[in-house]
């Protein structure tokens, strides 16, 4: 588990208005699981790539290294699809979502 120093991923939860439930969904957890690490500020690394994945930025603003978002490019989505086997349409209605409230 990585220690969070700062709370960017309850930040982007909030701005594209997911819920705590959409996105333990989305990562397999429970929603109470999720609440937990969130919580905590505690998420494994390959959970942290997907929630990269998922909200397009770099692993280092979510660790809180730098604050600046920079986008994935599309290899390494591509490779963090691949290397977790993250089922498509699971990413793709989360996506969705995102963009429609973020309109």
């Amino acid at each position: 588990m990585t220690f969070l120093e700062n709370n960017n991923i309850k930040v982007l939860r909030k701005k594209y208005k997911i819920t705590q439930q959409e996105l333990a969904d989305y990562l397999g957890y429970t929603r109470e699981g999720y609440a937990k690490n969130e919580l905590n500020n505690t998420f494994s690394i390959d959970i942290l790539l997907r929630l990269c994945l998922l909200f397009n930025v770099n692993i280092f603003y979510l660790l809180g290294i730098n604050n600046d978002i920079v986008p994935l490019h599309d290899k390494e989505k591509f490779n963090i699809i691949r290397k977790y086997h993250i089922k498509v349409n699971k990413y793709e209605e989360v996506v969705k979502k995102i963009n429609k409230n973020f309109e």
